[in-house]
């Protein structure tokens, strides 16, 4: 289906002769970069904010909802998409993900740094998940060797349970019940951050 959307994008941008038109494909792009951008922000700082990813998209959803309600014209022309309906949740998608991302980036990027401390987090579990890296052979790429991400899984004294990505040397010199000094610093937004 991605490769599909790419071929017509790219055919879209061969037959536009204008330049008006050749703006609307280069701000499809810009959208959609920007959007795939901002998802990974959120994905890459959500767990490193002492705040329930879940909390913060009931807040977000809403407002992009009413944002993309009030802008009446949408992705429309960028989209080429007539449907109303589609066209709102498109753009709910899109604002969603800004609007969370820009929270999440706010707070930890504004982080203060004169609340700095050290805080006691108990080991609860660890585990391992097995990636592959790809090899390429002809003109495919095929699932290579296996490697493996060791994570443990930490309690905060507020309850928070976010999971950790360390060495195998840590990995295996920590044991369930363990107690690790964590670095943590008052976000922006109030929120804190593991730095």
């Amino acid at each position: 289906y991605l490769y599909n959307f790419a071929t017509k994008l790219y055919i879209k941008i061969q037959m536009t002769k204008s330049y008006s038109s050749r703006l609307t494909v280069v701000l499809l792009i810009l959208l959609i970069l920007i959007t795939i951008s901002a998802y990974g922000i959120l994905i890459a700082l959500a767990d490193l904010t002492m705040v329930s990813l879940g909390w913060v998209l009931t807040c977000t959803i809403p407002v992009a909802a009413v944002v993309a309600i009030a802008w009446r014209g949408g992705f429309s022309v960028l989209f080429g998409i007539d449907n109303a309906i589609v066209n709102k949740l498109i753009s709910v998608v899109v604002f969603t993900g800004v609007i969370t991302a820009g929270f999440y980036g706010i707070n930890f990027w504004m982080a203060k740094e004169s609340t700095a401390h050290q805080e006691r987090a108990v080991v609860i579990g660890k585990h391992r998940e097995t990636r592959h890296r790809t090899r390429r052979v002809g003109r495919r790429y095929l699932p290579g060797e296996a490697y493996y991400i060791y994570y443990i899984d930490l309690q905060y004294p507020d309850g928070e349970v976010k999971p950790r990505q360390v060495k195998i040397g840590r990995f295996n010199h920590t044991r369930t019940g363990d107690t690790i000094s964590v670095g943590i610093e008052m976000g922006a937004l109030g929120f804190p951050v593991i730095k």
